[in-house]
């Protein structure tokens, strides 16, 4: 007795029939039109894009000079009423405050 041989079971499988009339394959010449789409169809997106952030920057730098042109009095009028006496200007230190500082309060021993 040499045991089961292998495979155990077989799966039926059915010879693939190559078809009596296949269908039409594409052609090189519809191939070559498929592919002239595609092309024009980028170069378009591409042109699209191109048109649409170069009017996205232009409407952006008009409401920019309209602000700026609009405020310009608001602007002036601000500089001219600057604060020039009451401006502190100075620099600031930063001071590492330790126990063993004077000014801190001592501690008394405890009774």
């Amino acid at each position: 007795n040499q045991g089961p041989s292998w495979p155990l079971f077989r799966l039926p499988v059915k010879p693939i029939r190559r078809p009596e009339n296949p269908p039409p394959s594409v052609n090189a010449d519809e191939c070559r039109c498929h592919d002239a789409a595609n092309t024009v169809l980028l170069v378009l997106g591409i042109m699209f894009s191109v048109v649409f952030i170069a009017t996205i920057a232009i409407v952006g730098l008009a409401v920019w000079g309209y602000l700026m042109w609009k405020t310009r009095k608001i602007r002036k009028t601000m500089r001219e009423q600057a604060p020039i006496g009451n401006l502190i200007e100075g620099e600031a230190v930063v001071v590492d405050v330790r126990a063993s500082d004077t000014f801190l309060p001592e501690r008394r021993p405890e009774e």
